[in-house]
């Protein structure tokens, strides 16, 4: 129910029922035409959880568009226990810390929300520390008003369960979760970008792309 909750995962589009065919940015489950694959170069194989963020920042930019359609159905299975969530959660943001220093064009303000909501939560502990608590306090307070809204907000999409009580605890954990990863993330930059100079997936999908243009023009003549 968590993950179901824009709350729990993301603002993002996709992740929002379609009632009629749209163009949005990124999706997930998606279908792509070969040509596609073969202009913008595949997957970077380097990336670890953001790879169709970055690629379809590619499709973006070679001028395709991505489309939601309502008559198309899939299934995404969720983790089944908070343990794995966790996991999961921080491998996410720990990706994105990652990814914003090879491409930041593929990222957008709500995949930094759990890592800013972190860093204020620690900056307002400091000052609270310090004998300035208002500022925690207010933070709490409108985190908290999310939270409980949200928690009765998955109360009215779905059969209630007992464990739904434990929703209001599980958001901060989740945000926390992901916001720690982007912080190692981030931290993590200087060793990972050491690494990728040894990685050829880069490399390959720039041999594609020249492969695929110089065909093309061969094509037109």
């Amino acid at each position: 129910m968590a993950e179901d909750s824009l709350f729990g995962s993301s603002i993002a589009s996709y992740r929002r029922p379609p009632t009629q065919k749209e163009y949005l940015d990124s999706l997930f489950h998606a279908a792509y035409r070969r040509e596609v694959i073969q202009k913008v170069g595949g997957f970077n194989e380097d990336l670890g959880r953001t790879e169709d963020n970055e690629f379809h920042y590619r499709i973006r930019k070679a001028g395709y568009k991505l489309c939601c359609c309502p008559d198309i159905i899939s299934y995404q299975h969720s983790r089944n226990n908070l343990k794995d969530m966790i996991r999961q959660k921080y491998s996410n943001g720990k990706w994105i810390g990652l990814t914003l220093s090879v491409c930041p064009g593929c990222l957008l303000y709500f995949h930094f929300a759990p890592f800013l909501f972190l860093t204020a939560l620690i900056f307002c502990g400091i000052l609270a520390a310090l004998g300035f608590p208002i500022l925690l306090y207010t933070l709490l307070l409108l985190y908290g008003m999310f939270d409980l809204v949200n928690a009765v907000g998955c109360c009215t999409m779905k059969n209630i369960q007992p464990q739904f009580a434990l929703l209001p605890v599980i958001f901060p954990i989740l945000h926390i979760s992901y916001g720690v990863g982007t912080a190692v993330g981030l931290l993590l930059i200087p060793h990972w970008k050491k690494k990728l100079k040894s990685s050829n997936a880069q490399s390959r999908i720039e041999k594609v792309k020249r492969k695929i243009a110089k065909n093309t023009i061969k094509d037109k003549k």
